[in-house]
């Protein structure tokens, strides 16, 4: 299995998030350096990968916001339509420390 780590340890800008995914996965070399040509290439893949997305404000800060969470939407979105494909995303960003997430009782029986 690809392990690949997305963080703001490897991702200064959007050029080093297409050129990681590049050199660690196996796309095909007519691959853009676009959301839309990564999600189609990631889609069909035929090996085992496990992408980790370290969403921090420094991670934020180098690709933007918006950018950030598209992101992590078409990487869900590989993840629903290949099997082979893992995402697992941990959000250390301000706004997801203060995030309110429930208890483990909340989570078993479906209370808020």
């Amino acid at each position: 299995m690809k392990n690949l780590l997305i963080s703001s340890e490897t991702i200064h800008c959007k050029d080093d998030l297409f050129e990681l995914m590049k050199s660690e996965l196996p796309l095909p070399e007519y691959c853009g350096r676009n959301l839309d040509a990564l999600h189609d290439a990631l889609s069909y893949l035929r090996e085992d990968v496990r992408v980790t997305v370290i969403k921090d404000d420094a991670l934020v800060s180098a690709l933007s916001e918006h950018t950030t969470e598209i992101l992590i939407q078409m990487l869900s979105d590989v993840e629903r339509q290949n099997g082979q494909f893992v995402l697992s995303v941990k959000d250390k960003t301000e706004a997801g420390k203060n995030e309110k997430k429930p208890g483990f009782f909340a989570r078993l029986f479906g209370r808020k």
